[in-house]
């Protein structure tokens, strides 16, 4: 068994040696969307082991770097009888993404069938769609409901990550929760994140929020506002509702008329 696990790990770092990354791997601009290559570590399993950047598969075992504290610099070699004493680390770093592995069977698996890639796939149409259906812009009273939501979750929760003073939470905090963090992504995310400080802006002024430290927290008028809001959206429905009434008995009048005038108009002709 021990046999196998060592030949499974020397095939795993043998096919990351085999695309190697860089110094220093670019995140970000069309150099990042080029990437495609693994960085690959072993840790030995004692708390003060070594910890060796590998960089080539050799027949007697593995050579790379030591990490020394700072950086990885001293080179060094694992022999194949001591592999076992070490724990697997890689990521594999693809276009913008960075995928972790832990185990070798597991890395091996995974990229033969082309996981990454899939993944990515994912992502992308799943950002896609959430660009085509997120509106650009929040009304106000949306706004204000999502942030009642907010402080009532986290009044009473002491882990809690929203905000940092008396339950108050930040314009980035707002537009995380409200869209995920798929905003940052987003074609109009700068068009987004200003109409969301102009609205807070808004609702400072009007005194329905309060603002401390760049922190917002809801004020008792916040309440009237939206008890107002919902008073005049439920009358509001109610004309409408009423307005159908009205139209459906004028028509209901209409066809009554009509028929009464077809039946005279065919009486008349039968005399």
């Amino acid at each position: 068994m021990c046999r196998i696990r060592r030949f499974i790990l020397r095939r795993a770092l043998l096919y990351c040696t085999k695309k190697p990354c860089p110094k220093l791997v670019p995140r970000t601009g069309d150099e990042a969307v080029r990437v495609n290559c693994f960085s690959v570590r072993l840790d030995h399993r004692e708390e003060d082991g070594l910890r060796v950047s590998v960089e080539k598969v050799i027949e007697e075992g593995v050579s790379g770097l030591v990490w020394n504290g700072q950086r990885y610099q001293d080179e060094c070699s694992i022999p194949n009888r001591n592999l076992m004493e070490y724990n697997f680390r890689s990521r594999h770093f693809l276009g913008q993404y960075s995928f972790d592995y832990e185990s070798p069977l597991k890395l091996l698996f995974l990229e033969k069938i082309y996981t990454p890639r899939v993944n990515i796939f994912r992502d992308k149409l799943g950002q896609r769609i959430f660009n085509s259906k997120t509106p650009v812009r929040t009304s106000r009273i949306e706004l204000l409901k999502k942030i009642i939501d907010y402080q009532f979750e986290n009044k009473n929760n002491p882990d809690r990550v929203y905000g940092n003073s008396d339950n108050g939470i930040t314009s980035f905090e707002i537009i995380d929760r409200m869209y995920s963090y798929r905003i940052y992504d987003h074609p109009d995310y700068e068009r987004m994140k200003f109409d969301l400080e102009m609205n807070l802006e808004a609702l400072v002024d009007s005194g329905d929020l309060i603002e401390i430290r760049r922190d917002y927290k809801v004020s008792g008028r916040a309440l009237n506002s939206l008890s107002a809001f919902e008073l005049e959206n439920r009358r509001h429905s109610e004309q409408i509702l009423l307005s159908w009434i009205l139209a459906l008995l004028t028509l209901a009048l209409v066809v009554v008329g009509a028929i009464q005038t077809y039946g005279t108009f065919v009486v008349r002709v039968g005399n």
